[in-house]
């Protein structure tokens, strides 16, 4: 199990094999029952455009919209069935390797945030 840490805390480092698949969490509960959440975003190192992005600002978080980067090619997708959610990454690419952070949006409760670092090495 993957622990999950907030940005004030050192990221947790993961470790994928290049061509495998690969989770990385973001644990996207809701601090109060009365809450939910509103926007989800991924970033990769120092970007300041989302590499990915979960927008359920209008309607229900199971009918939220799904968009990612060009950069990712459509090898990723975000999985908010699991606790933690993740988003998946297939194949991992060493290109993927690097710094990311998972950014929510709640309704009412402050934004979180999640690092992870993550490392590929190859197979």
């Amino acid at each position: 199990m993957v622990k999950i840490t907030s940005a004030n805390k050192p990221p947790q480092t993961l470790v994928g094999v290049a061509g495998s698949t690969l989770d990385l969490p973001c644990n996207i509960t809701a601090p109060t029952p009365d809450d939910s959440v509103a926007l989800v975003l991924w970033y990769k190192d120092e970007s300041t455009t989302p590499l990915y992005s979960l927008d359920a600002r209008r309607g229900l978080l199971d009918q939220a919209r799904h968009a990612a980067s060009d950069l990712l090619n459509g090898r990723a997708y975000l999985s908010i069935t699991h606790r933690p959610s993740t988003l998946q990454l297939k194949p991992l690419l060493a290109d993927d390797e690097g710094q990311y952070r998972c950014r929510v949006d709640f309704r009412k409760a402050r934004t979180r945030n999640f690092d992870v670092i993550l490392n590929v090495v190859g197979r």
